[in-house]
């Protein structure tokens, strides 16, 4: 089998598995959590550059956002190894990659920093 297929094939799986994480994020465990700073996260991406380590970007729902990036990325820390075994018994893979929970908050405009 030549490269380009090998390579072809793997993009494909790596592109059907961020789905899959993505939407298992969306529809099981994002509702389940009880901590209050991560009620109504959205995923904003996935990225899978590797089967190593999948990084699951994650988002405030509302513009209006009051929430501290540095106590949700802690809080998203405590639930990241718990977050793992679910996601690994929803889709079912042979080895579950290391899993990378990062919180970016969106900005706000006409504040220092923000666009106008």
């Amino acid at each position: 089998m030549s490269s380009p297929d090998r390579a072809g094939r793997r993009g494909y799986r790596c592109d059907r598995i961020a789905r899959a994480v993505a939407e298992t994020f969306e529809c099981e465990l994002l509702p389940g959590l009880e901590d209050p700073l991560l009620q109504d996260l959205r995923v904003m991406a996935v990225d899978l550059k590797s089967l190593a380590c999948i990084e699951v970007v994650l988002g405030p729902d509302a513009e209006q956002d009051s929430r501290c990036p540095e106590e949700v990325q802690a809080a998203l820390s405590r639930v990241e190894r718990r977050l793992r075994m679910e996601l690994a018994s929803s889709i079912r893979m042979k080895r579950m990659p290391l899993l990378r929970l990062r919180y970016v908050p969106l900005p706000v405009f006409g504040e220092k920093g923000g666009q106008p």
